[in-house]
Order: C-alpha cells, then structure tokens, then sequence
C-alpha cells in the first residue's frame, strides 16, 4: 500500500523528527510504500510577529532574533542531516494544502500523525491535518495515529467545530496519544478513538543503537559519552529549572550535564554554541546518562525506552495531558515534580522505578498499537 504521513513540519525538534523516523519506520517494516509530506506555512515576518518578540525581549528578558533559527541553516545542520538520510519525504509543500498538490503520488492512505498536529497553535493550516483537502475523495484509507491536542481542550472557535466533526467522522479509524484526546473526540468531535503509543515507542532500544552505531562508524558523533553524569534535556529554562537540577546532580553526586536548545543566536554571535548536537548523540547522552531531568516529553520517552532513571519537570504550557498519559500508563506518575516544590529533589530521588514492570507494560501497549496500524490499513 502507497501511504501518505502528514505530521508536523521537520525542523529544529528532535522527539518531533524521531517520530517521523518512527512511524515511518514501522510501516516500511509491514511492506508498504511510505512518504512523509515535506508541509510548512509560508514565512511571513509581520509587524505582529515583530511587535510580539519586542515584548518577549523587554518584558520577559527573552533573547530574540527576528529571524531567529531560520536566519541561520548552520544551527540545524546534524538535524538536516539526519531527516535527509533516515526519512523519506516530499518537496516543500506550502500550506494550505490541495489534493492536486499531492495527486501525482496516488497514494492509498494518509495518516495523520503522531505529535501535537491537532493544536491550532502548532500546526500550519489546522484543517489540513482533518484531511479537509480529501473531502471529496473517498477512495483512499483515512488514519489518525498517535494524534494529539497537546492539552485538554479543542482550541478552536465554536463556529468552526461542525467543519472539524464532519472531517472527523470521514476518518476510517482515529488513535490518538492522551487520554483527555479521547474525550475531545467523543465530546466535540462526535466520534470514537483509541489511546495508542507515541511512534517512538514503537521502536526498541536496538533500533536507536543502530543508528548510534551507524553514526559512531562514520565519526559523526562522539565514541564516548560519560556514564557517570546527570543530564538536563530543558525546553524552556529558567532559574527555577536550573536550581531544580543543580540540587539534583548535587545530590546524585553526578557531573551535571544541561543540554537547552537556544532557538536564537547568542548576543556575540557565536554560533557554534547554538548549533544542535545530532539526533543520535542527544539519544546516546540519554542513554548513557545516570539520570534525567526533563520538561520535553519525548525526553521523557526516550528515558523510558532507554531505562535510564528520571524526573519530569511540569511544563503546562507546551501541554500537559499528553505527560499525564505517558507517566500514568507505566505507573510512573510520581516522576513529575515542580521546580516550585521545595521538597521535589528528595521525592524524586527516594522514588525507585520498577524497570521490569515499566518493560512488561511497554511491550504489551507497542503489539496492542501496532495492531491498530495493521487493522487500520487491511
């Protein structure tokens, strides 16, 4: 089967390309024919836009570039690399999206997914990730894997929701990532869905350190990364996060090691500090690191997958129902902590994780998801 995955745009982050990766993956393992659409918006720098990062800079102290990360390719070089060699993808398609762009492929199924491709705020041209642009083609198979909100509500305008539950109920089969996803679905889009695992975790441990391996081979990345060293992967740092992590490492005894993606430029330009490690040494840090502090959540998966010992830190804005799930389907909810929490370091570090039954349980959830791609597409 010729299948179409539309997820969310493949640019700076590395849970959001490693679940490109993922899924591709697993179909390409069951037989078929797979490509990802290459989808963005257009870059339009409006006064908006500038007027909102003035007021991130003056108010919040944020470092703001104008053009910020897409000013500079060099930052994301180890990313590109990878998405070009590990995933097979379109030509740039520009948002909104018509059949006609994409007819030429005559492809049997889409899917949509995993990520946030629900979240207005996310994704360019929500409607195209309802597959408004299949309307009036019904011969072709309608997916959703793995969707997500990112939080507990539907952000869009009640005048536009029946739009969104007609598009709905024209897909085949729906999964989704969280479980407040499967309340939206039957609430305010008017139909059923089942909660499956990220793509990510439909991988093994092995899988990963192939593509370590790979890499190490051509010395792309470093052959040795300490064992004995507390690793942050933080989103959105702040002094909070970084005391919280301090106090950790401090404690563990463990060289503190904190890995924040700059998404501009520093003040003196010097570039080379904001260029992002590649994808497969950021998973090796992970797995060779004595312990976690995370507010990402595939930092959190990758934890997971790797049985490396962690904490999550809260992240309300970037969606938390999405981190509820994952840590409540492996009995793991006491790994979330606030950087507010005085007494979070001593919770988190006298919390033991029961590692056979966090495998036991992940082993039964990736056949049970795998079944639903394999159901979904006969």
């Amino acid at each position: 089967m010729k299948i179409c995955i539309l997820t969310q745009p493949l640019k700076f982050n590395y849970g959001g390309i490693l679940q490109a990766y993922a899924l591709q993956k697993v179909l390409k393992d069951m037989g078929h024919n797979v490509l990802t659409l290459n989808y963005d918006s257009t870059f339009k720098l409006t006064k908006k836009t500038i007027i909102k990062r003035i007021i991130a800079k003056l108010l919040w102290g944020k470092r703001i570039s104008l053009l910020g990360r897409i000013a500079f390719p060099e930052l994301n070089k180890h990313l590109r690399r990878f998405i070009s060699e590990n995933i097979d993808y379109s030509e740039l398609l520009y948002a909104p999206l018509k059949y006609e762009h994409i007819d030429k492929f005559k492809f049997d199924a889409f899917i949509v997914g995993s990520d946030q491709v629900w979240r207005k705020a996310y994704s360019p041209h929500l409607p195209t990730f309802f597959l408004d642009f299949l309307e009036k083609n019904q011969n072709v198979k309608k997916i959703a894997y793995s969707a997500s909100f990112g939080t507990s509500e539907f952000e869009v305008p009640s005048s536009e929701l029946n739009q969104y539950i007609r598009w709905t109920q024209e897909f085949n089969n729906i999964s989704v990532r969280e479980k407040d996803a499967i309340k939206i679905i039957r609430d305010d889009l008017k139909s059923n869905a089942e909660l499956v695992l990220d793509p990510t975790m439909l991988l093994t441990p092995s899988d990963y350190l192939e593509l370590i391996d790979s890499d190490k081979s051509r010395n792309l990345i470093d052959k040795d990364i300490p064992k004995n060293q507390c690793m942050g992967y933080v989103l959105d740092i702040n002094k909070n996060k970084k005391s919280l992590f301090d106090n950790i490492s401090k404690k563990l005894g463990l060289t503190g090691n904190i890995l924040s993606i700059q998404q501009f430029p520093p003040k003196d330009f010097n570039l080379d500090s904001c260029i992002q490690p590649p994808i497969t040494q950021w998973l090796q840090m992970i797995k060779n690191s004595s312990f976690v502090v995370t507010d990402s959540f595939h930092g959190t998966v990758f934890s997971i997958i790797f049985n490396t010992p962690f904490a999550v830190v809260s992240n309300n804005e970037r969606g938390a129902s999405r981190f509820n799930t994952l840590l409540e389907t492996f009995n793991l909810k006491d790994r979330m902590i606030s950087p507010d929490d005085a007494n979070a370091t001593e919770k988190i570090l006298n919390s033991k994780i029961d590692w056979n039954n966090v495998n036991t349980i992940l082993k039964q959830c990736r056949e049970t998801s795998k079944c639903f791609l394999k159901s979904a597409l006969k």
